[in-house]
């Protein structure tokens, strides 16, 4: 009876392993056809609310089974770009680009997953990154001879505005030139009169010319882009296409009359193409900061406060983030100022006090979203492959059990036992250690919450007293039967051009922080002496206007005629956020007129040198010094050892990160006991 009920037992577990094995090969063969068509969904608009509907047709039909991951990732990317989330979409881009195979899956679809991809790392500033990327493409298309004309030149296309972003002038207008050829050629043979790539190309090679001031180069391109204009404008495939590039050719003209002198016929121009700028908060904005070059402040100030007017409420000037800030709300607020509108200037100000924790809220919630996305798709995708994984071991431990049943189902009964403790005891240490990455979890989630409070309590103290100002001065302008002296305008002009240059201040330091801890390439180089370092660095930090201290700068012999390879402008900031240090902390925070006698003792010094290959910028001051403890403290993120002097505590971090990136670093010298020493060394060849 035992033998009769053991042999049951077995039969039917045999029976079931052979059930699921073959369950599990014909959920194997449920992969989704590959074909030749487009990868590319069609959507109708690139707004962000398209973008929540394509990725939600894209989830479905993957989980249908009807598109495959290639396919499904590369929408995905188009979809977070155009919900304006770059991270993302750069994530999806390049899991679609190095999972896609052009031999089996074809070579056009290929090039479009290769051209999202390097589109979104030119969007981020990545340029090297995206010139990777596009040399790998052209180089596997050439050894699979694949490499068409009209494939090369769509990738040569990203190739130039790749070398114009990390300015290779010279390559850049080389490729160029074989781009522009092959574009007439490509129109001629087609029998087009011209095409919308001419028509951007030759409008955006115009306007890049006039932005380096080449107005020879820019005059020849211009005559290009107007007669492309003039032809597109017989036929146009898409009328907005046509009305941006008639406004934004007309300008690159008015840049090049008022260039030559020609001042009427420049104004006669952007009179007549004014009406077109006026249909897109672009091209108000071109034609505001037209007018700022000019100096016509006045009609500056009326073009920027018009965008708000015209345009809805929900437009993409209108977001609340700090690159609006900088790029519209305070060119805004100059222009008003130098117009002399101080209402207007008051009123712009309240509005920049009222919004401007808004703003930072709101860009510190749009990298948060990316990052959890990110993060969320990171822990699906080792979910999905911790689940293959159990279910290969699954498969092989199935296999395994068939043969032991065949052989020795006598024993099938101790060896079931067997198996179950052995299951029980690796799911309770599973257990522990999930309780273990809980508990983690939990304590990263903490540490989180406590550097989100002390963050805002340190913005909020730095922004606090220029708002006051501000808010004051505005009271006073504003309250009635108020009558003010020049004198006192002037000190009120004053003191709002330097409280809003502290805001901006600010802006610009956050920005910097958050380009400091993100993940950069090399910075591109050039050829500079250090001596120009030092100088740029001490015009920046403006130390020598300095009341309280002597300043003096030496470099060592034989330094002057070196010549090094670096970013002048990383460069020259980071020395100049040392200059700056040395600057507030050589006084005490509270200072009376009976003390400013005293504070002339004090003094600061900048010493260039060579140091063991390298160049060494020493930076030494007679303030309150730093303790040997703290020396590697003070470079971390919203470090103040003194709470009475005023600052973030970043600017050190800053500084370092920047040396760190031009392959230098940023040390303090404790041996020093006079006040502060740091000591920033560079590489003479990068």
């Amino acid at each position: 009876m035992i033998r009769s009920t053991s042999l049951a037992a077995a039969v039917l577990l045999l029976c079931t392993v052979l059930s699921l094995l073959s369950s599990c090969d014909r959920s194997q063969e449920r992969e989704p056809v590959r074909n030749s068509q487009s990868i590319a969904l069609p959507y109708s608009e690139s707004v962000p609310e398209e973008g929540a509907r394509l990725l939600y047709t894209v989830d479905s039909l993957e989980q249908a089974g009807a598109i495959w991951e290639v396919a499904a990732n590369y929408n995905r990317g188009v979809a977070y770009d155009m919900m304006k989330r770059g991270q993302v979409a750069e994530m999806y881009f390049r899991r679609a680009y190095e999972a896609y195979n052009p031999d089996s899956d074809g070579w056009d679809n290929y090039f479009v997953v290769a051209d999202g991809l390097t589109k979104m790392r030119m969007a981020a500033g990545d340029f090297e990154g995206s010139l990777v990327v596009a040399s790998e493409v052209i180089d596997r298309a050439e050894k699979a001879e694949e490499l068409t004309d009209e494939r090369k030149i769509k990738i040569l296309w990203t190739v130039s505005k790749c070398q114009k972003g990390l300015g290779m002038i010279e390559d850049w207008e080389q490729i160029s030139s074989m781009v522009y050829d092959f574009l007439r050629r490509q129109a001629r043979e087609n029998g087009w009169q011209t095409s919308e790539d001419l028509l951007v190309f030759t409008s955006s090679m115009a306007s890049s010319y006039v932005k380096l001031d080449e107005y020879a180069k820019a005059a020849y391109w211009q005559t290009r882009s107007e007669e492309e204009l003039s032809l597109y404008a017989q036929n146009p495939t898409h009328h907005a296409v046509l009305t941006e590039y008639t406004w934004r050719t007309a300008l690159s003209k008015v840049f090049i009359y008022s260039a030559e002198g020609k001042h009427r016929e420049a104004e006669a121009k952007f009179n007549e193409v004014l009406p077109l700028m006026m249909e897109t908060a672009d091209g108000m904005c071109s034609a505001a900061s037209y007018l700022m070059s000019m100096e016509r402040y006045a009609e500056a100030a009326d073009l920027y406060d018009k965008v708000d007017e015209v345009l809805p409420a929900d437009n993409k000037f209108a977001l609340p983030n700090l690159t609006n800030f900088r790029d519209r709300l305070i060119p805004r607020l100059q222009a008003n100022l130098e117009a002399g509108r101080t209402n207007r200037v008051a009123a712009l100000a309240r509005r920049l006090c009222d919004t401007f924790e808004d703003a930072f809220n709101w860009q510190k919630q749009e990298s948060a979203a990316e990052l959890a996305t990110i993060y969320a798709t990171h822990l699906k995708d080792e979910e999905i492959a911790a689940q293959k994984a159990e279910v290969s071991r699954l498969r092989i431990l199935m296999l395994v059990g068939v043969l032991l049943l065949i052989l020795l189902f006598f024993y099938i009964y101790d060896r079931g036992h067997r198996n179950h403790i052995k299951v029980l005891s690796e799911e309770h240490r599973k257990l522990e250690e999930a309780y273990g990455d809980l508990a983690l979890a939990n304590l990263r989630a903490e540490e989180s919450s406590r550097m989100k409070s002390h963050f805002i309590q340190q913005i909020s103290h730095e922004i606090r007293t220029p708002l006051n100002i501000l808010s004051g001065f505005s009271q006073i302008m504003t309250a009635n039967g108020m009558e003010l002296g020049q004198e006192e305008k002037d000190e009120i002009n004053r003191g709002i051009l330097e409280n809003t240059g502290r805001i901006t201040s600010l802006v610009n330091k956050m920005l910097d922080l958050s380009d400091a801890v993100s993940v950069h390439d090399v910075l591109p180089d050039e050829f500079v002496t250090p001596e120009q370092i030092a100088h740029a660095a001490v015009r920046e930090s403006g130390i020598r206007g300095a009341s309280h201290l002597t300043f003096e700068m030496a470099a060592a012999e034989g330094v002057s005629e070196l010549g090094m390879r670096t970013n002048l402008a990383q460069a020259s900031h980071a020395l100049a956020m040392l200059l700056d240090n040395a600057q507030k902390f050589t006084h005490p925070a509270v200072v009376t007129k009976e003390e400013e006698a005293s504070l002339k003792q004090e003094r600061a010094t900048l010493e260039v040198s060579k140091l063991e290959g390298r160049i060494a910028f020493v930076v030494e001051d007679t303030g309150i010094g730093i303790p040997p403890s703290e020396m590697e403290r003070i470079f971390e993120e919203f470090v103040q050892l003194d709470d009475y002097y005023v600052g973030m505590g970043i600017g050190l971090t800053v500084a370092r990160s920047l040396a760190r990136r031009l392959g230098g670093d940023i040390v303090l010298d404790t041996s020093y006991t006079g006040g502060a020493r740091f000591v920033m060394t560079l590489p003479i060849e990068m």
